[in-house]
């Protein structure tokens, strides 16, 4: 412990960035986060208070009953955790040894991951038995308030996930019986997600905002709820000026988490062409730089992994951002989104250098190797979200 506490204080004591922030705090002059509201993004308005509760106008069709014959290998945050018929409701009950693999499995996570490996009708009985399990012990929106508990159900990010996962089941497959309760329950998510959104002040937010922005506005679209499309769409505009340099690349300083932000924002893209929405011009605009970007991040080798890495999404499963037509990301889109976005991507040139150097990342290829390098340009702490030291990060391809 020693040892790391003195190579944690002479990292600090040499990084020049930190000592002109110990200076200036020292002699008082060190700017403070400005105060805010948590849960409460400013430019909602002071005087917001969440959402009102809609009633949903969509109608979708029931899908049939499929019962759940064999077992089936789950994809939850690295682990594969196998599900027997009959012990649904007990994988809800586990306490596994990495918090993340209940929450990958509250957020359904697993869904987009496994749906082009298995039959339809295999996929639609894990799913309907899955939901019914989890409906029969979650469907309540409650904060979890045991400081022992390892997952909060309800929790905005987890419940973003779950509703956007459910609600791409329900446009291809149908809605779980009965269709009234699972609207409702589905259109409960929204004032849920409102009521916490992840907003901690500018130097505590993180992409999960924007996250929580996709569910509401992706929700409110496809259950006509119009209040929770609209607190949806002026998150993700707002966030995306926080969110990416003028360059398009994203602020954390993550190949990943850029892939990630890229498909957050390309899936209410097509949501808002479809239902003709008025963020339509801006959300294009911020797909398209985002997508210029990517071309520059990936290696001959693949996408190197730099920066922070999501748990419960692989990177190979959003390889469709640069690449290919089928499989993974693309595979669970609508048809009709997955023809608008591969158009889109046609369009896109690669971003040029300059303004990616300028934003910290250097790209460079010599001969049969090429390297990504990045430096975060304002030192230690300049990045959107902590994730880890301000060092000069590499990765090398050939």
């Amino acid at each position: 412990m020693r040892k790391i506490l003195g190579h944690a204080l002479r990292y600090r004591v040499t990084d020049p960035v930190w000592r002109r922030w110990l200076w200036l705090w020292l002699t008082g002059r060190a700017k403070g986060q400005h105060a805010f509201a948590p849960h409460r993004p400013p430019y909602l308005g002071g005087t917001w208070k969440g959402l009102p509760h809609e009633e949903s106008a969509s109608a979708f069709p029931l899908v049939p009953t499929e019962p759940l014959e064999a077992a089936v290998d789950l994809l939850l945050a690295g682990s594969v955790v196998r599900l027997e018929p009959g012990d649904e409701s007990a994988l809800y009950a586990t306490a596994f040894p990495d918090p993340e693999t209940g929450r990958a499995l509250h957020r359904f996570a697993w869904m987009p991951l496994v749906h082009d490996t298995l039959p339809p009708n295999r996929f639609k009985a894990v799913t309907l038995a899955l939901w019914r399990a989890w409906t029969a012990r979650f469907a309540v929106p409650k904060t979890a308030t045991r400081k022992t508990a390892a997952v909060d159900p309800w929790h905005p990010a987890i419940a973003t996930e779950r509703v956007v996962n459910m609600l791409a089941f329900a446009r291809r497959y149908g809605l779980p019986a009965p269709g009234e309760e699972t609207l409702r329950l589905l259109a409960a998510h929204g004032p849920a997600i409102a009521a916490r959104l992840d907003y901690y002040g500018e130097a505590g937010t993180s992409g999960t905002l924007a996250g929580n922005g996709r569910g509401l506005f992706l929700l409110g679209l496809a259950l006509g709820l119009p209040a929770c499309a609209g607190v949806g769409g002026r998150i993700l505009t707002e966030e995306a000026r926080r969110l990416f340099h003028p360059s398009g690349v994203l602020r954390e300083g993550s190949t990943h988490y850029h892939l990630l932000l890229t498909r957050t924002y390309a899936e209410a893209w097509a949501a808002a062409l479809a239902h003709r929405r008025p963020e339509e011009p801006a959300l294009r605009a911020v797909v398209i730089a985002a997508l210029r970007i990517v071309p520059r991040l990936v290696l001959p080798g693949g996408l190197p992994l730099v920066g922070d890495i999501a748990p419960d999404c692989p990177p190979e499963h959003l390889a469709g951002l640069f690449g290919g037509t089928k499989g993974g990301w693309l595979e669970w889109l609508s048809a009709e989104d997955r023809t608008a976005f591969l158009a889109l991507r046609a369009t896109i040139l690669p971003a040029d250098g300059e303004a990616l150097r300028t934003d910290g990342w250097l790209r460079a290829d010599f001969g049969p190797w090429s390297g990504l390098w990045h430096a975060p340009a304002g030192g230690l702490g300049a990045r959107a979200r902590a994730s880890g030291s301000g060092r000069l990060r590499t990765a090398l391809s050939a």
